[in-house]
């Protein structure tokens, strides 16, 4: 079938779980510690520098995640990412492959190249 730009803009199956598994990957690892936990590894450190510390370990955490959101979205354009997985969508849908491994109405799929 034809491209269409669309189908370039569309996010295919493949493309919705590469920014899923990248943004729950980046919430896991990004997630701040809770004050009391990041606290607890500044003794020594004046109590009062604690709350001021945590904000600027919060606001850096934000600032990380935004620039990897951001770089992230520069990759997937870069290497026209969305195209190319809908073509593999396409690809794997045309031949019966619906997941990983499974053909449409049961049974194994050879895990070859697309034609």
């Amino acid at each position: 079938p034809p491209r269409t730009r669309a189908m370039e803009f569309f996010e295919g199956k493949r493309v919705r779980e590469l920014r899923g598994t990248y943004e729950d990957a980046l919430e896991q690892t990004l997630t701040p510690q809770s004050l009391e936990e990041f606290s607890s590894a500044l003794h020594g450190l004046d109590p009062e520098m604690h709350e001021p510390l945590f904000d600027l370990y919060c606001q850096l955490l934000s600032g990380i995640s935004t620039f990897s959101l951001d770089e992230f979205e520069s990759i997937v354009r870069e290497e026209a990412l969305v195209p190319r997985l809908n073509a593999l969508d396409q690809a794997c849908e045309a031949r019966g492959i619906m997941e990983l491994g499974e053909r449409n109405g049961g049974g194994e799929a050879p895990l070859g190249r697309p034609p």
